[in-house]
Parts: structure tokens; C-alpha cells; sequence
């Protein structure tokens, strides 16, 4: 089968906008993971996987693995960037008392450090959207996609903190805006247990988990796409198998 980056990929989904697989997904659903994402993944999902029912290659297995160990780094940095909002690290929720060149003190908070721990939450957002979406395994990108829609349910709240959703669902940073923004959301959004950050922190340790556990059981790509444990202790198999 040739896939052209200019194909219609509605024969996957059924005949209706809204149609619906066994794994909860819609078409707009992968339409929304990343914009015409889901004809990246399909690419890389065709052009890796040999047709028949020979097993993929060790040379494309190490890949697999290399890409899974790439979501696994890009999950821990975006955890560990969440994490140091949530619990306001370097003093970030407090305001500090600074003195100019002339001697004038003033009280404020550290806008220079929300700025980087804002900077850093961003550049490991985008690192993990970009990598999951090269993933063939479901709950990877199941996971993937709930960020990035919880992300867009808060959009009015991140553009009111300089964090804005561009159109390929990343993230980016409007320095001007970090600067202006009032304390009290970026508490809401980002300290503590129920904030978009910890909910952030959740999708991310769960994706961190699945590719841990696909890393754990030394599988391999079959012909189908699925990423099937060499010891048969479960598969999780191709988003997209369950449509071919």
C-alpha cells in the first residue's frame, strides 16, 4: 500500500466524521493530536513496518527502542519541569526585595525565574508531543492526545500566564505577557495537587510507564504494526491495527 502525505485517511475511521474504534478514539481525536499528525504517524507507521508477516528488522527494532527511550527522556524532563511549578522550586511564589544600581529597593516577585520555569515547562511539553507522535502504541498516544486536549480546555488560562497553543498543538512562550502575569493563576494553573500541572505530571509518568514496560519486555515490531513482547506477556499493539 502507498500512502501519499496528500491521502484522504478517513477509510481508516469509517465513512462518518465521527466514527469511533474500540479504543475510544474519533477521527478528530487524531486529528487533533498534532495538525496532519496523524499522516506523520501513518507515514512512519508504513514506511517501518515491511509488509507480510515476517517481524521487523533488528535494525528497525533498535529503532523502535531508540524511540521509546526518547519518550521516556522527554517524559521525565516535562515531569520534573511540572513538578518544579507545582511546588514553586527557587522561590517563584514568593515575592523578593531587590536593589537597583541606585540603591532603590523593590519588592516583587521573580519574574525572570517564572519566565525560565515557564520556558522549561514548554520545551518539555513540546519535546514529548513530538515524540509520542512518532509512537505506534495506543495507550502512548491515548495518553498523549488527553494532554494535549486538557491543554486546550485551559488555553484561555495559559494565554492570561504568556503560554500560547500554536496550531500544531505546541506550546510557545510570549515573554511580555510571563512578565505581566497575575501570581494568583499561575498558582491556580500550576502549585499543587489537582493544577493543570499535576495533571500534566500524570499523563506524562503514565506515558513514561508504557514505554518502560515496552522496554521491559524485549518486544519486537511484527508486519502488522504491533509491538509484540518476545515472552507473550502482553501487547499493545498499533493505534491503527484495529482498522486494518
Amino acid at each position: 500500500m502507498n500512502i501519499n502525505s496528500s491521502n484522504d485517511f478517513s477509510f481508516l475511521f469509517g465513512n462518518t466524521g465521527n466514527a469511533t474504534n474500540s479504543t475510544g478514539f474519533s477521527l478528530s481525536d487524531y486529528a487533533s493530536l498534532k495538525n496532519g499528525s496523524y499522516k506523520k504517524v501513518l507515514n512512519n507507521y508504513y514506511a517501518k513496518v515491511p509488509q507480510g508477516n515476517t517481524q521487523a528488522s533488528g535494525e528497525e527494532q533498535e529503532k523502535g527502542r531508540t524511540e521509546l527511550n526518547q519518550i521516556r527522556t522527554d517524559a521525565t524532563s516535562l515531569k520534573s519541569a511540572a513538578e518544579a511549578l507545582m511546588d514553586g522550586r527557587n522561590s517563584i511564589y514568593e515575592k523578593v526585595t531587590k536593589k537597583d544600581a541606585d540603591g532603590n529597593e523593590t519588592t516583587d516577585y521573580d519574574r525572570e525565574k517564572i519566565l525560565d520555569s515557564l520556558k522549561n515547562f514548554v520545551k518539555g511539553y513540546n519535546a514529548l508531543v513530538d515524540s509520542a507522535a512518532d509512537s505506534n502504541d495506543k495507550s502512548i498516544l491515548r495518553n498523549t492526545l488527553h494532554m494535549i486536549n486538557m491543554t486546550k480546555k485551559n488555553g484561555n488560562m495559559l494565554s492570561k500566564l504568556g503560554i500560547r497553543i500554536d496550531k500544531d498543538n505546541k506550546l510557545s512562550v510570549v515573554e511580555d505577557d510571563v512578565k505581566k502575569a497575575d501570581i494568583s493563576t499561575l498558582r491556580t494553573m500550576f502549585k499543587g495537587q489537582g493544577s493543570y500541572a499535576s495533571n500534566v505530571v500524570s499523563y506524562a509518568g503514565r506515558i513514561d510507564s508504557t514505554a518502560a514496560t515496552l522496554l521491559k519486555q524485549n518486544g519486537t515490531y511484527t508486519a502488522k504494526g504491533s509491538y509484540e513482547s518476545s515472552d507473550k506477556a502482553g501487547t499493545s499493539g498499533s493505534i491503527f491495527d484495529s482498522f486494518l
